[in-house]
């Protein structure tokens, strides 16, 4: 173990454990890295011009570059990237909301906190992940690098995925009939460098109706309280849109809030823009209001993979509805905040650790 995974485990149990004088020296560790990582992470002039031109109906041509020096503030401030800033509409919110919402750098915050680094790494690897969960997978999972024709046979089109890859980032579906050989195909995989091989998810055909191109997912989160209690928490549905066959939302899924106790969409669909949808953008099915089925056998997933990792207390569970009933498709022990926060425009910072703590 290295001595920052030793560090950071004396310095999350004082966070959760110590008292006032210990919390309080492990709060000011956690936010001097987060301090280091803003200076060295900012926000690219280039990324936040394109995004003040995409978003340039929310506000005045006039308050341009007081728009500009306002997210440039909030990302060395509150830890809120370009997207954050105008998905969580910050441009309008005063500064008790900006302080509430969950940004991508609280996510790293917390998830150090929450989470063992050297059990969180596990899920960064979504093989490893795979290993571990193999049973609630039910589906064939292989490394690119031993992808053959017999894989092939069995699963003419299938996913491939970048075994480190997040926010649907190196994704894509392959079938041998675009291909003049399996040879060929093989070759194509194996150029793409370090990935795994997926059975295609048959998936249950009420989300399919969504959006029949892509496996059409449920995100729900995990939280380990102070007491050892799992909570299930901030659960959020995701569809594809257009030809895409990926539905994570930075790659343009509408996202909704779900309530976790009864599986019922509470809000309209959201896409990365912030623009709310109340209809699905190419079935015209409405979100609001719909009943995720068999929700009680999700739940039941969740809490068993959640009690499989003692040492991750915050993980975002994703899980899809196939034939035979709900599957587990990938953990993420870095799991962002973005889908329920940009659909219910609800800060969630503080009801997390009110959780975590049980206040």
């Amino acid at each position: 173990m290295s001595l920052i995974d030793k560090g950071n485990r004396i310095l999350s149990n004082w966070y959760l454990h110590g008292g006032t004088f210990l919390h309080g020296v492990s709060s000011f560790a956690y936010d001097s890295a987060c301090y280091v990582h803003k200076l060295s992470h900012k926000p690219a002039e280039e990324r936040i011009e394109k995004l003040l031109d995409q978003n340039a109906s929310v506000y005045k041509a006039q308050d341009r570059e007081k728009i500009k020096k306002d997210i440039e503030r909030c990302w060395m401030k509150y830890g809120y990237s370009a997207e954050d800033y105008f998905m969580y509409h910050i441009y309008e919110a005063d500064e008790q909301k900006k302080e509430g919402f969950i940004s991508a750098v609280d996510t790293l915050k917390i998830a150090s906190i929450l989470n063992d680094r050297e059990e969180a790494r596990i899920l960064t690897h979504k093989y490893r992940t795979y290993e571990l969960f193999k049973e609630f997978y039910k589906r064939e999972v292989i490394r690119g690098e031993d992808l053959d024709e017999e894989f092939i046979r069995r699963h003419p089109r299938f996913i491939v995925k970048d075994d480190t890859g997040s926010r649907g980032v190196g994704i894509y579906a392959v079938d041998i009939k675009d291909f003049a050989s399996a040879e060929e195909l093989i070759a194509k995989v194996r150029s793409s460098g370090n990935v795994v091989c997926e059975e295609m998810i048959k998936q249950d055909p009420r989300l399919a109706a969504f959006h029949p191109a892509s496996v059409n997912t449920v995100k729900v989160r995990t939280l380990r309280t102070v007491n050892g209690k799992i909570v299930l928490w901030a659960s959020n549905f995701r569809t594809g849109q257009k030809n895409s066959v990926i539905d994570n939302s930075f790659m343009g899924g509408p996202a909704c809030l779900v309530d976790q106790e009864t599986g019922i969409v509470l809000t309209d669909g959201c896409a990365e823009t912030g623009v709310m949808l109340k209809k699905h953008p190419d079935s015209g099915l409405v979100f609001k209001g719909f009943q995720l089925p068999e929700w009680e056998q999700a739940k039941k997933l969740v809490l068993t993979l959640a009690e499989k990792t003692e040492k991750l207390s915050y993980v975002g569970w994703d899980i899809a509805l196939s034939k035979e009933g709900w599957i587990m498709v990938e953990g993420n022990s870095y799991a962002q905040m973005t889908g329920p926060q940009k659909a219910s425009l609800k800060p969630m910072k503080k009801e997390l650790w009110d959780i975590v703590f049980e206040r």
